[in-house]
């Protein structure tokens, strides 16, 4: 799978600043899987945001 820079989201700048401020506080520790519609360019203005958070082997803290 291809690594891409938040800026290949498609989604608002206020909204990319919320999900990065969430994801600090909720999952500090996690890598963070982004796929779907706001990956692929096919997103319209009600779509959501599909993704998943990895953690090393030891799990979350």
């Amino acid at each position: 799978m291809p690594v891409l820079e938040l800026n290949h989201l498609y989604l608002e700048p206020r909204h990319l600043t919320l999900l990065q401020h969430i994801l600090h506080q909720q999952v500090p520790h996690a890598e963070v899987w982004a796929y779907g519609s706001r990956v692929t360019g096919g997103a319209h203005e009600a779509s959501g945001i599909t993704g998943t958070a990895r953690f090393g082997r030891e799990g979350p803290p």
